[in-house]
């Protein structure tokens, strides 16, 4: 359709007769549906999500409000000056809105010229300033244009091929194509992981146009899925008086709470420091069962290569036990994504302000405790998980570092002076898997500690 037909068809008589959801055409009206009227519900819902994206386009950023412009004296308009008047029903049609559009564009990119364009804006959770250069609004400005362009003429092809269709049948009810809202409803439905501006862009692109190759973005929308697919799935529960026991997942919550209240109370010569946790009975706020599908594979060919090697009790198990691990809490998601990294350095900082050190006073591994406490030391993120020991060194502090663990042994138990097992290095990844997280109250957590015992 060439500009001119468009413009045509945008200036002419409204009529509020005739509306998209299942409408009758009279030949004496062959342009009346062509028109775009606001009145109509349809139209409306589609120019507003046309709108609404354009809001959130990557060269939106100069025509939209930003920090300083959020009380507006109506001197220059904004897109969302433009989402605000579609909602107050101030347009008469769809044209109107389109004009609005491109003339707050043609506005910003005049005021660029007549003085130089910086906005001051809320980037993330910083406030920053943004300085555009002439041609830089220029070009932001041309690529808004054609894709306002396409969103309309694409709106109005669909239009015309309703009078088309009702030149062949006249007098006959026109249903119309696939509902903006239903596509998109029906995408979240079939990619849930895909962020939903995405799915938006696809909806409007399905309902507003006919030569589309459906097949394509299919394939693109389940290769965006896979990429955006949680790597673990999540389980939070709280604590509670009441219980459903036919919860899914549920008893994960009930293992773990009871591992921290067992373990909690205990008391131990450690030969390193244990944190002070107030009021132990009611301390947890959450507990989260996770699922790593991946993690869990590897868990379990290390589980088999174990049984395969012998390394198994009286009864023929594979020993696991439940561990602790402490960490920052912004370290969490990227364990529970990807497992642990022996040499992953913490996030904390020193009193100096600088990066805290890797030690492994005991041998280079992943380290975990039995004891809560002593795991709270390194962070307020608390990690429970299950642990493959396997052929288990068992070490007793004597004032002197120990070496690495030797080629036998696939982890470390250190103890203390009453034969408590307060310390387990763990050599492989793969004989852990992240289980529970268990999140406890601020005012629970305190900065005291008990000093370690001397060996």
């Amino acid at each position: 359709m060439n500009l001119t037909l468009k413009r045509k068809m945008g200036y002419m008589k409204t009529s509020h007769n005739c509306g998209l959801d299942g409408l009758l055409v009279k030949k004496s009206k062959p342009y009346d549906m062509l028109k775009g009227s606001m009145k109509n519900t349809e139209v409306k819902r589609k120019v507003f999500n046309i709108v609404k994206l354009l809001l959130h386009h990557i060269f939106a950023t100069p025509f939209t409000k930003m920090e300083k412009d959020l009380v507006n004296d109506g001197s220059h308009q904004y897109f969302e000056d433009v989402l605000q008047k579609i909602e107050e029903n101030k347009y008469e049609d769809s044209q109107q809105v389109f004009d609005d559009l491109n003339d707050i564009l043609e506005a910003t990119t005049r005021t660029k010229k007549e003085a130089n364009l910086m906005l001051l804006g809320n980037i993330g959770i910083e406030v920053k300033k943004i300085t555009y250069s002439t041609e830089d609004v220029e070009l932001m400005a041309n690529q808004m244009r054609k894709k306002i362009f396409n969103f309309q003429e694409n709106l109005f092809q669909q239009d015309l091929e309703f009078y088309q269709d009702e030149e062949r049948q006249n007098l006959e009810i026109i249903q119309p194509m696939d509902d903006f809202e239903k596509t998109f409803k029906t995408l979240q439905s079939r990619y849930p992981a895909v962020p939903a501006l995405i799915l938006m862009t696809k909806a409007l692109d399905i309902s507003l146009s006919k030569s589309l190759d459906l097949d394509f973005i299919r394939n693109e929308l389940e290769e965006t899925n896979k990429k955006y697919q949680p790597k673990f799935k999540s389980y939070k529960f709280f604590p509670s008086r009441k219980h459903d026991f036919n919860m899914d997942k549920v008893i994960h919550s009930y293992i773990a709470g009871y591992q921290f209240h067992k373990m909690i109370t205990k008391l131990s010569n450690s030969p390193v420091p244990m944190r002070t946790i107030l009021n132990m009975s009611d301390a947890i706020e959450s507990i989260t069962y996770i699922e790593n599908k991946k993690s869990t594979e590897s868990y379990e060919k290390q589980k088999d290569l174990f049984k395969k090697q012998g390394k198994e009790d009286e009864n023929g198990n594979v020993e696991e036990m439940l561990l602790f691990h402490g960490t920052a809490v912004a370290s969490l998601d990227s364990i529970l994504t990807s497992n642990f990294i022996v040499d992953a350095l913490p996030q904390q900082l020193n009193t100096q302000n600088e990066q805290r050190k890797k030690t492994m006073m005991f041998g280079r591994g992943v380290y975990f405790s039995e004891l809560p406490a002593i795991s709270l030391m390194y962070g307020n993120g608390l990690l429970l998980c299950k642990v493959l020991p396997g052929n288990c060194e068992i070490f007793k502090p004597k004032g002197v570092p120990p070496p690495e663990i030797s080629a036998e042994y696939d982890s470390r138990e250190v103890q203390s002076n009453n034969s408590q097992g307060v310390i387990h290095v763990v050599k492989s990844p793969a004989q852990i898997l992240p289980y529970c997280v268990i999140q406890l109250k601020k005012q629970s957590l305190s900065s005291q500690y008990t000093k370690p015992s001397q060996c």
